[in-house]
């Protein structure tokens, strides 16, 4: 089930404005039971425009997105829905091994030996 974590049901909300803080969007979601919220930032410190939200019953998550989903905060619309696992990246040594077999085949159409 989408937004389904262990702690609880996790939102997505999306098309926040650059300038919302994390209080922001806490003093937003609380009345709704959440228990942990907050916003992704760059390693430069800014905001990438969107933020998580958990709740701990799913009846809750959908009260927000009821509630929330489209409407008015700071001049845009809001996304809200719940949240998809993170995918997995690829192993390291998967990435190494592509890598590998690049400069192989750069070699063979090089005309070089080793």
């Amino acid at each position: 089930m989408l937004g389904r974590m262990s702690e609880g049901f996790q939102l997505y909300i999306g098309n926040l404005s650059f300038k919302a803080t994390v209080d922001d969007l806490r003093e937003l979601v609380e009345p709704y039971g959440a228990t942990n919220v907050g916003i992704a930032f760059e390693p430069s410190g800014y905001s990438r425009g969107f933020g998580f939200a958990m709740l701990a019953t799913q009846p809750a998550a959908q009260a927000v997105i009821d509630a929330l989903d489209g409407a008015p905060m700071m001049g845009r619309k809001l996304r809200v829905q719940h949240a998809r696992p993170k995918a997995a990246e690829p192993s390291k040594d998967k990435a190494d091994l592509r890598k590998k077999r690049r400069a192989a085949n750069r070699m063979r159409g090089s005309g070089e030996t080793r």
